[in-house]
């Protein structure tokens, strides 16, 4: 089995440790050895964890009345994605960009194209029905 040895751009502290062990890089699990800061460490271990799968949803229902869920549930599904978690899940984001009012404001797809939403309500009533709710 070969070892890569991957350097880390930027400053090197006096303070380094030495890793070699597996870890997740761009998606693929491999042998990793590097000296590196102990900050440049938590970057690699965040990184790892944004790679982790998808979670699979328990169950699923159809909105019956709209409200705030039912209305961001819409603006995912509008740009392509199930609900927030896999928004997060595959754009490697915190969260998406939100209004004041708690409303999705921006997406990207999943082509990259962007889909902004205005402040106000987006889901027509007759849309209630069509927008799917995930339970975990």
């Amino acid at each position: 089995q070969q070892q890569r040895n991957t350097s880390i751009q930027g400053d090197v502290s006096a303070q380094s440790i030495h890793l070699s062990h597996p870890t997740v890089v761009e998606g693929r699990l491999e042998r990793y050895s590097a000296t590196t800061t102990s900050r440049k460490v938590r970057y690699i271990v965040m990184a790892a964890a944004a790679t982790a799968p998808l979670q699979q949803p328990k169950s699923m229902k159809r909105a019956k009345k709209w409200d705030e869920e039912v209305e961001n549930a819409y603006r995912f599904q509008l740009a392509g994605y199930r609900d927030e978690q896999e928004y997060r899940c595959i754009k490697k984001v915190d969260s998406a960009e939100k209004w004041d009012n708690g409303f999705v404001k921006k997406l990207q797809r999943k082509d990259g194209c962007f889909y902004y939403y205005n402040k106000a309500r987006e889901c027509s009533d007759k849309d209630v029905p069509k927008t799917k709710l995930y339970d975990y």
